[in-house]
């Protein structure tokens, strides 16, 4: 069976920037192009329009405060106050595009998300806690969101601003153009450094936060247990425990986080403290104005505000990445169960007429090493019932799961009436293929939603209270009205069975799969669920798994299921004496 354990370690040798970059064009291939490019030309206005106002401003100072030309100094502040409310304006539409296109982006994620969830098989599921998808889901896609919305367009923003300006000084004055830009090289190198490991710390936290949700929804989905038990104190040290490992590993991300911000502000002083010194020397050589000297001090407010910028939304997009991280560990999963192409069951043998299904050398195994199932081979002819008997574990729900698909073998072949049975489209199997689970599952609603759930051809009520059906749901408080809450917990298990029948025999299927269905159900009700399934069509093959002696009676055949192995055994007698040497040994 298929590795599909979710991890949130970073096991990729790809280069940190290149991961980088490829990460955040995936995240952005959700967002409407015309909508994002946009954004991107409001927020070069934005950011031409920051390059623009130092040098104005230096303009003045040499050209107009200068001469006491006070028309002049008008007509500049007129233009400046222009430069402004531009900017002001193209702030808020940039905003208000991005915030409705992250929007559709998140809707778009969390559609595929939930599309990739649908097509992965049951072991998925069974290897991963509902918690933890939960988080990947809700609280991971959010942080997309808000990387669309905020962290992606304003640093394209301070980007340009930073080239703007980078450009702009080296053409004013080249000498002090590089002075004012020396501190990043300095950033640069703190930055590559530290970045791997706040990638690394921020998705262990995000880990972390989805280990949290899966042990609260775990746990409180048991609270009956927790309280019959008496084991409160067990739950507060356990969700102790997961919180305590959560503030750890927040608190280390917040730290690296924030580590770039006074880092980078330190960095910006520096630099205005040398512009300023170096400008001086420079009016003093005849090589500069005053005005340009306060201009390059505003130039380096500027330059240095986006790296403030982007230092603090650094950690903001990081949380984004690590969060694209544990999305795409679900995204990039192929499910192992897929439907072969018709032709694949050309050539095989023809099978006897009656036969419905049949196991050829059939193993199966959990892990590379837990061997359930070794090369069985048996078949299942219509319209006989066949009990699998045998001891805890030794493979009868793995068989059941086999016949239904949910799993496919590890070698060896199950063919449905000479077909491969990995032929059969997900509908085939639906429809001809039905299982009633021992412990039965209800979704919120009335009873007969859940009764239709997977029974599309069934659309008028009648065809639910027909006959042998009505006498059943009658015992319902409300009938078919009846409410069901989450799970079903506000009716009885018998109940809940009694609806997993009805829902499962409603459909006719021609292989009828009961996994100790009956095991909470009182007799009379076994008793009239018996007569349900014995008005199914003749044909219909029904496969029991029994734990009881006496739900096997009424059996055509019995298989006894033990060590990987299968055997027909010919009553209940053999089975009994099979059992007692079984826990002999």
């Amino acid at each position: 069976m298929k590795n599909y354990h979710l991890t949130n370690d970073i096991q990729n040798n790809e280069a940190y920037l290149k991961r980088v970059f490829r990460s955040i064009k995936e995240i952005g291939s959700y967002l409407n192009k015309k909508s994002f490019f946009t954004a991107v030309f409001l927020a070069l206005l934005t950011s031409a329009a920051a390059v623009l106002t130092p040098y104005l401003l230096a303009h003045a100072i040499d050209t107009y405060i200068a001469k006491n030309d006070l028309a002049g100094l008008l007509r500049l502040i007129f233009l400046l106050a222009v430069v402004y409310v531009v900017s002001s304006v193209t702030q808020y539409f940039q905003q208000m595009i991005m915030g409705r296109a992250s929007m559709k982006a998140l809707y778009k994620i969390r559609g595929v998300i939930f599309a990739k969830i649908q097509s992965l098989p049951i072991a998925f599921f069974n290897q991963n806690k509902a918690g933890d998808l939960m988080s990947r889901i809700n609280n991971d896609s959010d942080k997309l969101s808000q990387f669309l919305s905020e962290s992606i367009l304003r640093f394209t923003g301070s980007v340009f601003t930073l080239l703007g300006i980078a450009i702009f000084v080296l053409y004013l004055n080249w000498k002090l153009g590089l002075v004012l830009l020396s501190s990043t090289v300095f950033l640069v190198i703190v930055t590559r450094f530290v970045s791997p490991q706040l990638e690394k710390a921020n998705k262990q936290s995000s880990g972390a936060l989805g280990q949290f949700t899966a042990g609260v929804s775990e746990q409180l989905s048991n609270f009956k247990a927790i309280i019959a038990f008496n084991r409160r104190n067990f739950f507060d040290e356990f969700l102790n425990r997961l919180n305590s490992e959560n503030y750890m590993r927040s608190r280390k991300a917040g730290f690296l986080n924030q580590i770039f911000s006074p880092l980078y502000d330190f960095a910006g002083y520096i630099a205005q403290a040398v512009v300023l010194v170096y400008g001086l020397y420079l009016i003093s050589q005849g090589e500069l104005t005053v005005g340009l000297l306060i201009g390059f001090l505003t130039f380096a407010l500027r330059f240095y505000d986006p790296l403030r910028f982007i230092a603090n939304i650094f950690g903001e997009i990081q949380v984004s990445l690590a969060s694209w991280g544990r999305i795409k560990d679900i995204l990039t999963l192929d499910s192992d169960i897929v439907t072969l192409p018709a032709q694949a069951a050309q050539g095989v043998t023809p099978p006897p007429p009656l036969v419905r299904l049949a196991f050829k050398e059939v193993s199966f195994t959990y892990g590379e090493d837990h061997v359930v199932l070794d090369k069985v081979s048996f078949a299942l002819e219509k319209g006989k019932t066949y009990a699998l008997v045998g001891p805890t574990g030794g493979g009868k729900s793995t068989i059941a799961s086999l016949m239904a698909r949910l799993y496919d073998p590890t070698d060896g072949v199950i063919e449905w009436e000479g077909r491969d049975m990995r032929t059969l489209t997900e509908a085939e199997r639906a429809e001809r293929i039905g299982v009633i689970l021992q412990e039965p599952y209800l979704f919120s609603g009335t009873v007969e939603e859940n009764i239709r759930y997977g029974n599309a051809k069934v659309h008028d009520k009648t065809e639910i209270t027909d006959t042998e059906l009505l006498g059943l749901l009658s015992r319902l408080p409300d009938g078919l009205a009846t409410k069901v809450e989450t799970g079903g917990e506000s009716i009885s298990i018998g109940q809940r069975q009694l609806i997993s029948f009805v829902r499962t025999v409603l459909r006719k299927p021609d292989l009828l799969i009961l996994d100790e269905a009956t095991a909470n159900i009182d007799t009379v009700t076994e008793s009239a669920l018996q007569e349900l399934i014995n008005s199914l069509p003749p044909s219909t093959t029904k496969v029991i798994i029994a734990h009881r002696l006496n739900t096997i009676t009424q059996a055509d055949e019995i298989l006894f299921v033990r060590g990987g192995k299968v055997q027909r055994v010919s009553n209940e007698k053999e089975v009994l004496k099979l059992l007692t040497a079984e826990s002999a040994s």
